[in-house]
């Protein structure tokens, strides 16, 4: 399962074609699974991949690389 390679819209910048780390950080009730990213350039996303109509979004960039976790 490649969260990424399943979502052309959110790596459609050029920066995040090449993701070089990507994180699963929770999976929701609902069966969404929310995970990062951090792209070459030196930043980090966050996005929600919704299991029940395939669909990613993305819900947050940081200017930098940061370190996300989930509780």
């Amino acid at each position: 399962f490649d969260i990424l390679r399943k979502e052309a819209s959110v790596c459609r910048v050029k920066e995040y074609s090449e993701a070089v780390d990507t994180r699963i950080l929770n999976i929701e009730s609902d069966g969404s699974i929310l995970y990062s990213w951090k792209g070459s350039t030196g930043t980090t996303r966050i996005g929600k991949y919704n299991s029940n109509n395939k669909q990613n979004k993305l819900l947050y960039t940081f200017d930098k690389q940061v370190c996300v976790s989930s509780c």
